[in-house]
């Protein structure tokens, strides 16, 4: 009998085998992958962190300032006797805050009664403003202490962070506004060089902000400027000035047009940008004298995988903050010009603080245009005055106007000619074309898209605008 071949009991076990193999090249492609990541992150890492100290280094070689105390010591230094700042900060604590709201509607109350050319006022009203200065005379009478010191070195602590400027800022406007409540009211008594002198003393306030000038204090001082300027009308409407009076005004106009140039703005920005990413990027960092600004008290870490990409976003900012600041270190209208061909921000995930920062710059920068032609039209307007007191008559053309004073006339910034000069027996204008930068009628047309003064010379009348927050 033959004997059969005995079959294997079982199969062999092929799909092991084959989740084997697909686990063994899993894992190949997982390490593969890994080593892949390890050499990019790598020379992300480096690529980033190389970018960044570039950068540093021109702004260092620049000789411009990285820290706050280097934006402290770029700027001159300046010695007790000739700082206002002390003055300013007592009359900010003297500020009788709780009746903040009764100023602005009796300063809308006043405006309203030099655009109608009212020259009685309700006796409930004008006791209510005589309460209200009181209330502030102290505040008052340190801002004028200070209005007369040469310099000043306000520190609204930056280095604190915006929480720590922000009460400041609304307290600084809000003694703009009682600024400018007192003189219309000298104005509206026919105290026209009590009026002058605290016009002058509530222009000069704008010193306050140029310290630590970042974006939100340079909107502060330009809204602060266009409050005080908007009361020139009613200066010069109350009362012949002499020709020293007038030049005193002309002389603290002037010294404001000077000073608002953004060019510093966006350095301090940069510097404060810098001290917000530092915190980001080393976790137990803050800012040199408190907490970091808009952060929570426990800062979210950086670590070895976001750090890379921290430092590639500042390398964007840097150089969008590198073309602001050398668009605004341009004359007008160039700097509006340069500013606006940055306007349209690069594009990708880095540029993310860019595509926000970018329209608030160039709103900031038609905002102050608007108040800088305001401004330099106020300037013009008066140098009218002066010519009519010497002459008897306005000048024909700003030609003549320019031939009278002997130097050249502030210029328009949206076109860098001659502002707009409009003159009839009584009456004439002077306005900036805005930035549509087309001549619309003068500011009195509405919607407003000129911005200047027009003034009535047999009512004594003069009304101007100009751009405020």
């Amino acid at each position: 009998m033959t004997q059969q071949p005995i079959k294997p009991s079982c199969k062999p076990k092929v799909g092991k085998s084959l989740w084997r193999r697909l686990l063994k090249w899993t894992f190949r492609v997982i390490v593969v992958l890994l080593v892949i990541a390890a050499i990019t992150w790598g020379i992300f890492n480096y690529s980033s962190a190389k970018a960044l100290e570039d950068e540093l280094s021109k702004i260092q070689a620049a000789g411009q300032p990285l820290t706050f105390t280097q934006l402290d010591q770029s700027l001159p230094k300046i010695s007790e006797t000739d700082d206002a700042a002390p003055y300013y900060k007592a009359a900010m604590a003297l500020h009788c805050s709780s009746i903040d709201k009764r100023v602005a509607d009796l300063l809308d109350k006043l405006k309203n009664l030099a655009q109608t050319r009212e020259t009685t006022i309700h006796p409930e009203v004008a006791a209510e403003i005589e309460s209200v200065l009181a209330a502030n005379a102290l505040s008052l009478e340190m801002i004028d202490r200070g209005s007369q010191r040469a310099q000043c070195a306000y520190n609204f602590g930056l280095s604190n962070g915006i929480a720590v400027m922000l009460p400041q800022l609304s307290d600084a406007r809000a003694l703009a506004r009682v600024l400018s409540l007192r003189t219309l009211w000298l104005a509206q008594q026919g105290l026209t060089s009590e009026a002058a002198a605290s016009f002058i003393s509530s222009l000069r306030i704008w010193r306050m902000f140029d310290h630590q000038p970042v974006l939100i204090t340079y909107l502060a001082k330009v809204a602060c400027t266009a409050f005080c300027v908007d009361s020139l009308p009613t200066v010069l409407e109350a009362g012949r000035l002499s020709d020293q009076e007038l030049a005193k005004l002309e002389l603290a106009l002037a010294d404001v047009d000077q000073s608002l140039g953004m060019q510093r703005v966006f350095l301090a920005e940069r510097v404060y940008m810098l001290e917000l990413w530092r915190n980001l990027i080393v976790s137990h960092r803050r800012l040199e004298l408190g907490d970091a600004p808009n952060l929570p008290d426990t800062a979210p870490p950086s670590n070895f995988l976001s750090r890379p990409m921290f430092r590639m976003m500042m390398v964007r900012q840097l150089q969008m903050y590198d073309q602001y600041i050398y668009a605004a270190g341009k004359k007008w209208p160039e700097c509006m010009d340069a500013m606006r061909a940055y306007k349209q921000p690069s594009a990708g995930v880095f540029a993310l603080f860019n595509q926000i920062l970018a329209p608030a710059f160039d709103r900031a920068m038609v905002i102050l245009g608007r108040t800088v032609g305001s401004l330099r039209s106020a300037e013009v307007a008066v140098m009218v005055e002066r010519y009519r007191l010497a002459n008897g008559r306005l000048p024909k053309s700003l030609y003549e106007l320019r031939q009278f004073t002997g130097i050249d006339l502030p210029a328009d910034p949206f076109t860098g000619r001659d502002l707009v000069f409009k003159a009839q027996t009584d009456t004439f204008m002077v306005y900036s074309v805005g930035d549509d930068r087309s001549d619309d009628g003068g500011p009195l047309r509405q919607p407003q898209k000129d911005w200047g003064v027009s003034m009535r010379l047999l009512l004594v009348s003069m009304t101007t605008t100009s751009q405020a927050n």
